[in-house]
């Protein structure tokens, strides 16, 4: 895991290839740090606790199509 400390206004470049993630630092209050993220919509950018909802779901909705199929 890399680690960067970075202050209100900084930026954080992900690149690869001509493909990037560009995160803001917009504010730190209270231990509390508010970001924004710009990037293309093929990039999928999820809380994680929504991402593994998410996750669940699919599963259940795979789980569910192979019942269905068999």
């Amino acid at each position: 895991m890399l680690v960067l400390t970075r202050k209100s206004d900084e930026k954080i470049v992900i690149k690869n290839g001509k493909n990037k993630i560009v995160i803001t630092i917009l504010r730190v209050q209270s231990g509390k740090a508010s970001i924004g993220i710009d990037a293309s919509e093929e990039w999928g950018i999820f809380r994680e606790e929504l991402l593994q909802e998410q996750e669940q779901k699919e599963q259940f909705a795979e789980a569910e199509l192979a019942h269905c199929t068999t």
